[in-house]
């Protein structure tokens, strides 16, 4: 019998196909891969269902969620956000170590290493902020479309 692991495994539903979670999409029962799986001793899931007992994408979701992953799609909207998010968390971590080095520094007694790790600490720290403000306007704000009315020529109008 093959091991549970939630980046290898398969999830079956109802219709006959079954969730890859190692490749991320759905795929016919018939597929090779999925063939091997079973080959191997895998056991697939049952899909996950909602409380009204249908098979649900945001209970897979929620379900891989502790493991980083996920079955939804992702929209390059996403995907962007994410690697502002990986980016941000970057800084934040540089601009604590530099503020625990200020702190050590002031420990020893160099004033003058402690206020330069401090300052560096101090403009990370204001990048960070920065940029989640950044990040909050851009990706949580609501979307705002303007639909413009048709020209003389009867042409329709245009989606900003």
């Amino acid at each position: 019998m093959k091991r549970y692991n939630p980046a290898d495994h398969y999830w079956r539903r109802k219709n006959g196909t079954v969730f890859s979670s190692r490749h991320n999409l759905e795929m016919p029962e018939t597929d090779e891969r999925y063939r091997a799986f079973l080959a191997e001793g895998g056991i697939p899931a049952r899909y996950p269902r909602n409380q009204d007992n249908e098979e649900s994408i945001a209970e897979l979701d929620a379900l891989l969620a502790p493991y980083g992953l996920r079955a939804s799609p992702v929209t390059p909207r996403e995907a962007r956000k994410d690697a502002y998010i990986v980016e941000i968390d970057a800084i934040k971590e540089e601009a604590e170590h530099y503020h625990a080095e200020a702190y050590a520094w002031g420990l020893r007694g160099d004033a003058d290493k402690r206020r330069q790790a401090q300052e560096q600490a101090d403009r990370l720290f204001l990048s960070y902020l920065t940029k989640k403000e950044e990040i909050r306007q851009r990706f949580m704000a609501p979307l705002k479309i303007a639909i413009l009315p048709s020209d003389e020529e009867g042409r329709s109008g245009s989606v900003l």
